[in-house]
Formats: structure tokens, C-alpha cells, sequence
């Protein structure tokens, strides 16, 4: 009697364990830990089951920046995709489905999701993230300069894409000092306070991540700043009736506007006996030159030079005066009367000449 309890005690053990057994959920055991690949790299990323045998088991890729819709890649241990590319390795005694990818493009980067579908409205889920290295990229969407008007705060800004992320670095074109008296500095921004004139140039900026070659890109910081003038002769002799040359030297950026006037107020504009012409050495000097053919007792008195841009304007006055003598140049070459130099013979016949023309057409 006692052996037949026995064996109903065993029998009802049994069906109870295979009602527990029956009752036990799936579940995602393991999947692979974020995985980093090179372009043309091999990658595996595995999910285990346990429990999973009557129920669906799915890879996906979900949607991201690279890939705009969700693509089913496999059911169980039958791939959906047809590339040649991509395998499935599937052990059932270990519930184990192995996603393997060969030759790994830019556009395989995504989030990979295990999927369990345990009923219409349940699934079971686990990710891993696929990275894949890229060289890096620079963004050039903004104009390659920067312009600032002086004593302000420029910021130049430099921008990559790429796997791991770039580290962006700068120095100057010329090789001189950057601003903050470094040689080079790393940071995706490269602030200038109080720019002053000096800080203009062109500057590098270097993106590199490792992978492939690093990436160059020159930005050109332009300093803004109201004109300033400079008169080489504020006081210029001239004979009646002769050419005189009046010069003024100007600093500016932008390139001012350059504007000529008698006695202050009176508007110079290149007529038959005027001429004006403008000389840019670089971008932020210029020589302007107001050219008399013929100086009438009228035309002695006070010249002005006026210079704009948007940050300001300058003005400076020189005055033409009436000498006894022409006043070489322009009138006799390189013969300048008072520049203290030997006069040659060649200049004492070419002076002779002129003052003999002079008092002739003053008896005339």
C-alpha cells in the first residue's frame, strides 16, 4: 500500500511540473553589447532565448538617422533580406539567433532590435546599437570668413561629422600665434575677444577621428574699422597756371567711400581739370590721389579728403598754396626742389626751362 502512495505522489509531481513548465514565459537571456565596426568590417550580434521555442523571434532595424524605415531581417532562423551580406546562425538547443553582417557599410548603422512576440499586443524586446567608424567630414554651410568690426568678440566656428567624433583643432595660416599667444588649441570654437587690426588673417581648423585622413578648412577673419588717413604733404606749393598733386594715404575695411572737396564743402568730381584715381595695395589700404592739370588763382586754398565705411568717417584737409617757382614733381621728373638733393644739370636746364615759360606767358 505504501509503494502505491508512493508512485501517485510521483505521478502527481510530474503533472504539476509539466503544468509549471507549460506556464514558464520566455524571456531575452543575452544580447550583444553595443558593437563599434570599420567600413568593410565583420560584426555579430546575438540574442539568446530562453523559453522562446513557440513563439515568433524577430531581428529588426529600426529606424534612425541613416535608415528612414524599420526593416525586418529575420523570423525564427529564415532571413527576410535578401543580400548577400548578411547571415543568420541559429543553435536551437541554446535558443541562440546570431545576426552576422560582412563587409559593414555606413548605411548598415543603426539600433538592431531581439524582438519575442508573446501575443498581438506583447513583445518581448532587447537592443544593440551598431556604430560605424567614418572619416570625418567637414560642414560648410557658413561662409569661409567672419567679419567683425574691431573691439568686439569674433567666434569662428568649425564643424564635422564622422565616428567617433572628430576633434577639431586651429592655428594660423601664416603660422604665426593665435590670439591667445598659443601656437595651436583644440575646441570646435575659436573665440577672439577685443580683435584688434593685427588678428586679421586666415585661420586653420583641422578635424581628425582617427580614422582615414583628417580634414582641413581655412576660415578668414576680417576686421572691420572706420578709416583713418594719413596726409604725406598736408602743405603743397605750386606755381600758377601749373599741375599739382594732392595724396592722401587711407586705412579702412570695408573699402571706404573716398570723397573730394574744396574749401570743405564744395563736391571735386574728375572733370578737365580734375582728375581723381584710387590705388588698393591689400584689402584694408588705399591711396587716393586728386590730380590738378592746371592750378588758377582760384584753385589755391584748402583741399579735403573724406573717407566712410559703415563704422565711420575721417576727414583730413591739406592746403595749396601758390609758390614763385613751379615745384618739381610733377612738373620736371624726379627733380624734387625741395628735397635737399644735388641738382643735376639735366634739372637746372629742365627748372630754366619751365621759369622761362612761366614768365613768358605771364607777359603774354
Amino acid at each position: 500500500m505504501a509503494s502505491l502512495k508512493k508512485i501517485a505522489l510521483l505521478l502527481l509531481l510530474g503533472i504539476f511540473g509539466r503544468l509549471g513548465k507549460a506556464q514558464e514565459q520566455p524571456n531575452i537571456g543575452f544580447i550583444s553589447p553595443d558593437v563599434v565596426s570599420d567600413i568593410g568590417g565583420t560584426v555579430e550580434l546575438e540574442c539568446t532565448v530562453q523559453n522562446g521555442h513557440e513563439y515568433p523571434i524577430l531581428w529588426m532595424r529600426l529606424e534612425s538617422k541613416e535608415n528612414a524605415n524599420t526593416l525586418p531581417i529575420s523570423t525564427g532562423n529564415n532571413l527576410f533580406v535578401k543580400d548577400s551580406r548578411f547571415d543568420l546562425e541559429y543553435d536551437p538547443l541554446a535558443g541562440s539567433y546570431k545576426l552576422i553582417i560582412k563587409d559593414v557599410k555606413k548605411s548598415d548603422e543603426g539600433r538592431y532590435q531581439c524582438q519575442v512576440v508573446t501575443h498581438v499586443s506583447n513583445v518581448i524586446t532587447a537592443d544593440v546599437d551598431l556604430k560605424v567608424k567614418t572619416a570625418p567630414k567637414l560642414i560648410e554651410d557658413d561662409p569661409d570668413f567672419v567679419d567683425v568690426e574691431m573691439g568686439k568678440t569674433a567666434e569662428l566656428t568649425c564643424e564635422a561629422d564622422g565616428f567617433p567624433s572628430p576633434q577639431i583643432s586651429w592655428k594660423r595660416q601664416d603660422g604665426t600665434l593665435l590670439p591667445n599667444g598659443k601656437e595651436m588649441m583644440t575646441s570646435a570654437k575659436l573665440t577672439v575677444p577685443n580683435v584688434q587690426r593685427h588678428h586679421r588673417g586666415n585661420y586653420t581648423c583641422t578635424a581628425d577621428n582617427g580614422v582615414g585622413s583628417s580634414q582641413e578648412r581655412v576660415l578668414s577673419l576680417r576686421v572691420g574699422f572706420s578709416p583713418i588717413i594719413e596726409l604725406p604733404r598736408p602743405r603743397i606749393p605750386q606755381a600758377l597756371n601749373y599741375q599739382a598733386q594732392m595724396e592722401c594715404q587711407i586705412k579702412a575695411f570695408p573699402a571706404p567711400t573716398i570723397r573730394w572737396y574744396k574749401n570743405g564743402t564744395d563736391y571735386i568730381a574728375n572733370d578737365g581739370n580734375h582728375k581723381i584715381s584710387h590705388y588698393a595695395s591689400d584689402d584694408e589700404s588705399m591711396v587716393s590721389t586728386m590730380t590738378l592739370y592746371n592750378a588758377y588763382e582760384e584753385d589755391f586754398g584748402t583741399f579735403t579728403c573724406e573717407a566712410s565705411n559703415k563704422y565711420g568717417k575721417a576727414r583730413e584737409h591739406m592746403e595749396l598754396y601758390e609758390s614763385s617757382i613751379p615745384i618739381c614733381p610733377p612738373l620736371c621728373g624726379d627733380t624734387n626742389l625741395n628735397s635737399g638733393l644735388p641738382v643735376t644739370k639735366s634739372s637746372l636746364t629742365a627748372l630754366f626751362m619751365s621759369i622761362l615759360g612761366a614768365a613768358t606767358a605771364a607777359a603774354l
